[in-house]
Order: structure tokens, then C-alpha cells, then sequence
């Protein structure tokens, strides 16, 4: 795994930075004591049983109170937005969080939502990124995660471990988890957010042309949007 603290805090900066950009809202948790949180952090997680995994130090010191939202504005004209907020891995591999059911739309969801534990929420209505906590015995970090978007759960063909890189990739931009999901382009709730992604794609590699797409190209490529 990168160091996330640098990949987060260079994109962040990026944006801060662009005239194009306008920040809404950012917090960051880069500062010390990131140390101190990291040992404290991964020493609950044991404490409750956890079979540790010495990556989570990282998304430990990342997580809880580093968020971004911002909009893309071009020609005085809003072209897109891009927001995330990190939770931190102790509290919500940790405590469960049953509300998250109640936004099923069906009963099978209702059932998968319970073991859903929100790992980013960004400022959007009942939109976040769940990991799947099946509550084993002893504890092991689960991997698999899930996007919930327009009342929609939808696995990801992405590791929690690679959640955080990827994020950086897309410099937080709304709904690029949906390039990582099985749904069709094409369903009529989620066509605009595709067709936003594949716009925004343009947008940032005009915004940012010493910066790398590549990942963001290829997920459109495979999904015939570019």
C-alpha cells in the first residue's frame, strides 16, 4: 500500500489549489499525533479481537474527520462535484450501526444492510460505501464492499484494502465507486451519474494535464463510455 497520507494530502492541495475548483468544505487528519492514533487505534482493534492487519494503521491514521466536498465550476457554469468522508476503521468495525437497514428497498437488501458498516459518506442523501462485517469468530477485517446509491446496494469489484488508493485516483469525484460495480450504465437511475463521470473525466484531465487518468480512463473504456 502508498503512503495515503501523501497521496490524500497532494490531491487535496490539487484541488485546493485550482481555480476551476471551488472547495465547499475540507477537513483534514494529517497531523500529529498520526503515530499515537495509529497504536491506539490498531490497539482497541486487538483488544476486541481483531486479527490485525498492519495495512489498517494507515486508514486508521487517514480516517475520522478527513472529508472533502467541492464543485467543479467551469464558465460559471457547475460541472460536477466530488465529496467523500472517512470513518474511522475502530468505530465502525466495532460498533454496528442498524439504522443502515431501514434504507432497503427490499427485504433481501434489508438483510445484507444489517451486516453494513459505512466506511465513506459523502454529503449526498442516502449515499455511502459499506463493508460487508459478518461478525466471525475470531474477528478478521472483512474485505468486501458494497456503494448504495439512489436506494440501490450494489457489491464492488474492489478490496477495502484498495478503497483508499482508488479514492485518490479519482480525486474524490461523486460516484466514481459505480465504475466498480456490476450495474448497467444504461439503468435509468443511474445513467446521469455515469454520463457525469465520463464528462467529468474530460474536465479534469483539461483541469489537470500533468496528472494521471489512467484508472479513470480505463473503468469507462470497459463500460463503453468513452
Amino acid at each position: 500500500m502508498r503512503n495515503l497520507t501523501v497521496l490524500f494530502t497532494n490531491f487535496k492541495r490539487a484541488l485546493g489549489n485550482c481555480p476551476d475548483i471551488k472547495i465547499i468544505d475540507e477537513k483534514s487528519q494529517f497531523d500529529p499525533p498520526s503515530e499515537s492514533r495509529k497504536k491506539s487505534g490498531l490497539a482497541e482493534l486487538r483488544d476486541e479481537g481483531f486479527d490485525i492487519d498492519a495495512w489498517l494503521g494507515s486508514v486508521i491514521t487517514l480516517s475520522k474527520g478527513n472529508s472533502i466536498t467541492y464543485h467543479v465550476i467551469r464558465n460559471r457554469q457547475n460541472k460536477g462535484e466530488g465529496s467523500f468522508n472517512l470513518n474511522n476503521p475502530q468505530e465502525f468495525l466495532i460498533e454496528p450501526e442498524p439504522w443502515v437497514a431501514k434504507l432497503a428497498t427490499n427485504e433481501m437488501d434489508r438483510e445484507r444492510l444489517k451486516k453494513v458498516r459505512i466506511i465513506d459518506q459523502p454529503s449526498v442523501n442516502q449515499t455511502f460505501t459499506g463493508l460487508i462485517v459478518d461478525g466471525q469468530s475470531p474477528p478478521k477485517i472483512p474485505s468486501e464492499l458494497v456503494y448504495f446509491r439512489r436506494g440501490k446496494l450494489l457489491p464492488m469489484k474492489l478490496s477495502f484494502f484498495d478503497y483508499y488508493e482508488t479514492l485518490a485516483e479519482f480525486m474524490g469525484i461523486l460516484n466514481w465507486q459505480l465504475l466498480f460495480t456490476d450495474v448497467d450504465p444504461a439503468h435509468p437511475d443511474l445513467k446521469s451519474d455515469f454520463l457525469q463521470l465520463s464528462a467529468s473525466l474530460e474536465d479534469f484531465k483539461e483541469i489537470f494535464p500533468s496528472r494521471d487518468f489512467g484508472v479513470w480512463e480505463k473503468m469507462l473504456l470497459e463500460r463503453q463510455l468513452v
